[in-house]
């Protein structure tokens, strides 16, 4: 990553991180790694940390990212068992990135202050059984205009039932024969250069079960450029890891929700 990524976070953040000696976050995953501790072996998720007389075993073509207290990150994809002593000999050898180390430090006190509940996230998710029609914007994604919801129908003449959230303020309409829905602008607070927090829902007006929510921020018009760079550079950087690429850019949503006091 450049040396661009994230300046605002890093002035953010500093001061942000406690002191956490001798642990690693397991900030992401993919496929199932296992954690072995206290004797037993586990399946490593989201928010562990990994601790002395405690290590990881990687499978073939699996893979983990940690994150350190000081805004370090390793990846590791070869397979193997790694102890707490050799991961720390891993770290020792990393050189900090300016660029990003203010953002890893965010999301590693926050999972540390118990603020990363993607537990609860999931257990919500795993809820709702019924189709999911909705299609665009995606949750958790930045906007930079006026938002057009979108989703799939069956049939077009089934009326729709769209609930908005925005700044926490409920809003609903009923909509037929369209797939699309432009929010308007007298809801939003474009006009006086506001952010706006958004979830939206669209499901068949006869339903009884609502799907989850979906996320979206448009941010000030002055840290348009900005979160467009940071954006941009995540791709850049995990174009051929699109899983990992989604993890980075919903906690970068959540960061500049925090930054503007819409969490």
């Amino acid at each position: 990553m450049t040396k661009s990524f994230f300046i605002l976070l890093i002035l953010l953040c500093s001061g942000l991180t406690s002191v956490a000696a001798d642990q690693y976050l397991i900030y992401h995953v993919n496929k199932p790694v296992q954690w072995l501790h206290d004797g037993k072996k586990e399946t490593a998720k989201r928010g562990v940390y990994i601790k002395p007389q405690q290590s990881i075993i990687i499978a073939d073509q699996n893979e983990v990212m940690l994150i350190k207290n000081d805004g370090k990150s390793l990846l590791i994809n070869k397979p193997g068992t790694y102890s707490f002593l050799q991961i720390k000999k891993l770290f020792a050898t990393l050189k900090t990135n300016s660029g990003s180390s203010g953002f890893f430090a965010y999301v590693f006190d926050k999972f540390l202050h118990g603020d990363g509940d993607e537990e609860k996230q999931k257990v919500s998710a795993a809820v709702f059984r019924g189709p999911k029609e909705m299609q665009l914007p995606l949750d958790s994604s930045f906007v930079f205009s006026t938002p057009i919801l979108k989703w799939k129908s069956k049939n077009i003449n089934i009326p729709y039932k769209i609930e908005l959230k925005i700044n926490g303020v409920l809003f609903d309409t009923i909509v037929r024969k369209q797939s699309s829905f432009v929010i308007p602008g007298r809801l939003l607070k474009t006009k006086d250069k506001s952010p706006s927090r958004i979830e939206w829902i669209c499901y068949a007006a006869d339903r009884k079960q609502k799907p989850p929510f979906f996320l979206l921020l448009i941010p000030k018009k002055e840290d348009e450029r900005m979160i467009q760079k940071q954006i941009e550079e995540l791709k850049k950087s995990y174009k051929t890891n699109y899983s990992l690429y989604k993890v980075f850019e919903k906690d970068l949503l959540e960061r500049w929700l925090e930054i503007y006091q819409l969490k």
